[in-house]
């Protein structure tokens, strides 16, 4: 918008657009997304036990990775945000109605 250009803002300000790391992130969740099945195969082809033992510890370290990731460093700065968990939404006896 003019406003965001006139207060030297960034140019990602305007509606509709993406900031410009977004690119990069993307391409990288999607190697992140590709690799393991791609490693899978490989191993299998190869009819390597060692290699798809390596492939399923990497794999499954990376997954346990993201996963105490996602719990432990996201629940804080979600809760920080005031966003309650689907739990706490469907344990709540009260709930707001129309709020």
């Amino acid at each position: 918008t003019r406003v965001a250009a006139q207060s030297g803002g960034p140019e990602h300000a305007r509606a509709g657009t993406l900031p410009p790391y977004t690119g990069r992130l993307l391409r990288w969740s999607f190697a992140v997304a590709v690799v393991p099945p791609i490693a899978l195969i490989v191993a299998l082809a190869a009819k390597s036990l060692y290699l798809l033992t390596f492939v399923h510890v990497i794999c499954g370290g990376t997954w346990t990775g993201f996963d105490l990731f996602m719990g432990l460093v996201l629940t804080g700065v979600r809760e920080r945000h005031g966003v309650r968990s689907v739990h706490a939404e469907a344990s709540d006896p009260h709930p707001v109605v129309g709020g």
